[in-house]
């Protein structure tokens, strides 16, 4: 395991939320240092658009 990934709701009271009436969700990435820099965010990103 390098790190983790989450994918949570946010809520229209979330500080910057964009559009109070859209469901929209948040992706957030932690990564051991040593898996800095190997593209996984992107990776994770294009994983959580399909």
């Amino acid at each position: 395991m390098v790190g983790m990934i989450t994918l949570d709701r946010r809520g229209p009271d979330h500080p910057g939320h964009p559009r109070p009436e859209a469901g929209e969700a948040a992706l957030g990435y932690l990564f051991l240092p040593q898996a800095w820099g190997s593209g996984y965010a992107a990776e994770v990103g294009v994983a959580a658009l399909d």
